[in-house]
């Protein structure tokens, strides 16, 4: 087999296996006794998988087993900037491990984005391999939340979230503490975000599909139903918003392709209906945002949002170092007595700004409106349903980024992040077919 080969098989592997969190900590990071994630010395499995995909492709290339892929698009371009940024940054960071790690990170998760690009696997191998990915993991979340219990892996890198104890994600109600389901990912909102993708990618699966459109509907259902389980606001708007977007695309999204879809809507719908009806309790408290926990969670955004802005001023010329916003949010405000309470801001481009300064806003800015052009190009001149549904995908992490920071400064984001940038671009490889 040739190392290119090698390597589209392993980008469907990474695919499929991308909400999987099993990695080897050496050392696990804290600051003043609370879990700093950002600074903890670990290596993810998915890590070794997404180098040799790389290293495959550099054999691949070297040997000249393909023709050379046409010119990157400017954004892809773009984009390259802000890993490289973040590895210059990491000679100022006050800890140069979690920095170093952290810019690991996001080079790895443009590198997904590179290689899927470059790949010679077609969309729909890829958009069902994400699919199946986010499905698996979203039937985790749903025994999660049925159970409301967990168990520790190691293998499969997946904590127990004892409801019960403090720092796990919960929906308070009147009846007690409401498990919000992780699935095998670090955070709930994690899991609202890798099910919002899903649907979206199940979506352009059926709006193409004929032979085996069947075949989708448990998946669908099984991710919605797990949207729901996460209580994740931002997965849920995420999701609302891509699959409003990419269906009213109306040379692309015809008669067919919505009657084509139908079965699978109803599915998703029916999944919901169900799943919310089983927690409506959980649900009503997350959606009026009524009682202790949920007046904490806004009073704690609106506290590191003000924070954040502040050590964006005093940063702003070349920021703290990536992964370096919470040792320098210590320094400039004092030492909390709960450093539990203090968390990044939970809006990307603040992060963003504040860790990298002024240069790396500048990147990030300038890359998503770059690709956004792009996007309004590729769906108008689409005629296929699947393409113009699939090219909705970055869409969700940029949602998630407006309301969440994990897309940015979490393991599972970046590579959430490169995938469905990578299946962008390989739905603009098939926009004409």
């Amino acid at each position: 087999m040739s190392f290119a080969r090698w390597r589209d098989r392993l980008v469907l592997v990474i695919l499929a296996l991308l909400p999987w969190q099993a990695r080897y900590i050496k050392e696990p990071a804290e600051l003043l006794g609370a879990p700093w994630e950002q600074g903890t010395a670990s290596l993810f499995a998915l890590e070794i998988v997404v180098l040799v995909a790389l290293g495959s492709h550099l054999l691949a290339t070297a040997a000249r087993c393909e023709p050379k892929k046409t010119e990157a698009p400017i954004w892809l371009q773009m984009a390259a900037l802000l890993p490289l940024y973040a590895f210059i940054s990491v000679f100022w960071s006050y800890d140069t491990v979690g920095a170093l790690f952290s810019a690991i990170h996001l080079f790895e998760g443009f590198a997904l984005t590179y290689l899927i690009w470059v790949s010679g696997v077609r969309l729909a191998p890829a958009l069902g391999a994400f699919a199946l990915g986010a499905a698996a993991t979203s039937a985790l979340g749903l025994w999660q939340s049925f159970t409301q219990s967990g168990f520790d892996s190691t293998l499969l890198g997946i904590s127990a979230h004892p409801a019960q104890d403090a720092g796990v994600s919960v929906v308070e109600t009147a009846s007690g503490r409401y498990l919000r389901a992780y699935g095998s990912l670090p955070h709930p909102n994690v899991l609202g975000g890798y099910a919002a993708a899903g649907l979206v990618a199940a979506f352009a699966l059926a709006s193409e599909t004929v032979k085996g459109r069947r075949r989708l509907l448990p998946l669908v259902a099984v991710i919605a139903a797990a949207l729901v389980a996460s209580f994740s606001r931002s997965g849920w708007i995420a999701a609302l918003v891509a699959v409003a977007i990419s269906l009213t695309v109306p040379r692309a999204v015809d008669a067919a392709g919505r009657r084509r879809l139908r079965p699978a809507l109803a599915c998703a719908l029916l999944a919901v209906g169900l799943v919310a009806a089983l927690s409506m309790p959980a649900l009503t408290a997350r959606l009026t945002a009524q009682g202790r926990l949920e007046t904490m969670s806004f009073d704690e955004r609106a506290s590191s949002f003000s924070e954040g802005y502040g050590i964006l001023k005093s940063y702003v010329a070349t920021g703290t170092g990536v992964g370096n916003y919470l040792p320098a949010a210590f320094l400039e405000f004092g030492f909390p007595e709960d450093p539990f309470a203090v968390t990044p801001p939970h809006f990307v481009p603040l992060l963003v700004g504040a860790e990298l300064g002024f240069f790396g806003l500048a990147i990030l800015l300038g890359f998503v409106a770059a690709w956004w052009l792009d996007a309004v190009w590729l769906m108008r001149r689409t005629r296929s349903p699947r393409v113009a549904i699939a090219a909705a995908l970055p869409i969700v992490i940029i949602v998630a980024a407006i309301f969440d920071h994990y897309p940015y400064d979490l393991f599972a984001g970046t590579m959430l992040s490169g995938a469905l940038f990578g299946l962008f671009l390989k739905a603009g490889e098939e926009s004409g077919d």
